[in-house]
């Protein structure tokens, strides 16, 4: 998950990280436990992954991992600003099916999320583009 331009001070960024265990994201109705025969079980609960943040908050990162899911799912992405109000709230299944994002039959699959706020109401929900980076192939 990335975001981006979502409007907080530094200091905000320091007191979110620093007072609040749940940080600037909620992952709900997750699965809670994984059985056997690679089905899902146990509870449904919520999740607060960890994130890291450039020192203005213009810029939010966070990889988090889930228990198998399907394309039909009702995880909830919800998205708080430094005051710990909620201001965006992603519906997983309805991002994947607008993306042609598909998990059936996939063992590990990375969805990059990416939100930018272009500091008024408005946010953009697309699919986070490849980034390129120097490989220097050890023999």
């Amino acid at each position: 998950m990335y975001i981006e331009g979502l409007s907080t001070t530094e200091s905000e960024v320091q007191a979110r990280a620093m007072s609040d265990p749940q940080g600037w994201l909620t992952v709900r109705n997750v699965y809670t436990g994984y059985d056997f025969r690679m089905e899902v079980t146990g509870e449904i609960a919520a999740m607060y992954p960890g994130w890291t943040g450039d020192s203005p908050g213009n810029q939010l990162t966070s990889r988090f991992n889930l228990f198998r899911f399907g394309d039909d799912n009702d995880i909830l992405i919800d998205v708080y600003n430094g005051e710990g109000r909620l201001v965006y709230s992603l519906d997983l299944a309805n991002f994947m099916s607008w993306n042609h994002i598909t998990v059936e039959g996939i063992n590990e699959v990375t969805i990059p999320v990416y939100l930018r706020f272009d500091g008024g109401l408005n946010v953009h929900v697309s699919v986070k583009g490849w980034e390129s980076g120097f490989v220097d192939p050890v023999f």
